[in-house]
């Protein structure tokens, strides 16, 4: 079971099954999963992975994931994207007017002179 980084999990793994032999090696692949915690189990599992060095590999990318300076890095990141306004400023904010040109072409009929034109043909 894995105790500490998926690095000291793998080098464990490894020492105990230069002992044994375990055949097929789907079911070594299947040993070296359920060994690790469970947060980093379920997001390798997810990725379906059919050889251990990939599983190895992906148990390493999701441990990073989950490590506290990891989440410390996205919450300065957070902090320091924050809006300086306060929520009761929002709702009094006018949104500035694009210089970019839309994406869609404007329809040239007003919605409700569609549904008038739609109810008559029915």
């Amino acid at each position: 079971m894995q105790n500490g980084s998926v690095n000291k999990y793998y080098l464990d793994f490894t020492a105990l099954t230069n002992r044994v032999h375990i055949k097929p090696l789907e079911a070594l692949l299947n040993c070296f999963i359920i060994g690790l915690k469970l947060d980093i189990q379920q997001d390798v599992v997810s990725q379906y992975p059919t050889r251990l060095f990939r599983a190895v590999t992906l148990a390493k990318l999701y441990e990073e994931k989950y490590t506290t300076s990891f989440a410390h890095l996205f919450m300065s990141n957070l902090n320091k994207t924050a809006l300086p306004y306060s929520n009761s400023s929002i709702s009094h904010r006018t949104i500035p007017k694009s210089n970019f040109s839309p994406l869609l072409p404007t329809p040239n009929v007003l919605p409700t002179e569609t549904m008038v034109k739609k109810n008559k043909w029915c």
